[in-house]
């Protein structure tokens, strides 16, 4: 939450991605798990909540050993123990951004024949 908010207030948001030893662990939990010989818990190991339960490494370098958490419990966890499973890949202005929905028209068709110049009709010689 507290990157949304200096977000919000600095029209600044981090754009971060996944290192490549998170995302070798997280791909090996899910080989196991759709395998079968790793089963995913029904409910949060730390508060007992039910629903979309994830798989929470305790470091990368050990990617079978994990806790089973519910998606807050998990972010709490990572903002208290951090593992430095991402990096920044840019700081992006929100305002750079256009917002400009006039010229969107949601169809392909028109988008493509507003692109091109009219043809011109052809001139029939006899």
């Amino acid at each position: 939450m507290e990157c949304k908010a200096i977000s919000q207030s600095t029209g600044i948001q981090r754009i971060h991605r996944p290192t490549r030893a998170a995302r070798r662990a997280q791909s090996l939990i899910r080989y196991h798990v759709d395998a079968g010989n790793i089963q995913r818990p029904k409910t949060c190991e730390e508060c007992g909540a039910t629903g979309r339960i994830e798989a929470a490494h305790f470091n990368y370098n050990e990617p079978l050993r994990v806790r089973w958490l519910c998606c807050s419990c998990h972010r709490r966890w990572d903002k208290r123990k951090p593992k430095n499973g991402t990096f920044v890949v840019a700081n992006q202005d929100l305002a750079s951004i256009s917002t400009n929905t006039e010229e969107f028209t949601g169809r392909k068709a028109e988008r493509t024949a507003a692109q091109k110049p009219e043809a011109q009709p052809a001139e029939v010689t006899a």
